[in-house]
């Protein structure tokens, strides 16, 4: 099976608004079946970009390791649903994964 990973590019900066993704939400909306009516938000808080598990059924993976928060540092990588995310220094990548 061949797969294809189309990617997107979120312009991050401190004050930014938060990124919500879920299905019900107003932000970011991927149409995964794996991912909640309100899964995850991404926001900046006092120690930078930080990801937080919004009671997902399927939860949040960075770097391979399921978490509830996370302050995100350089090349973290985060997985919700088939969606990858991936942080460098002023911009948050989406990673879309096809079949």
């Amino acid at each position: 099976m061949l797969y294809l990973l189309i990617w997107r590019k979120i312009p991050l900066a401190p004050g930014m608004q938060p990124i919500r993704i879920g299905r019900r939400q107003s932000g970011l909306s991927p149409d995964d079946p794996m991912i909640s009516g309100s899964h995850a938000v991404f926001r900046y808080g006092e120690g930078g970009l930080c990801v937080l598990d919004e009671g997902s059924l399927n939860g949040v993976i960075v770097n391979g390791e399921r978490c509830e928060t996370r302050e995100l540092g350089l090349l973290d990588v985060i997985r919700l649903g088939r969606s990858l995310w991936v942080v460098t220094d002023d911009v948050l990548w989406e990673g879309e994964i096809h079949s």
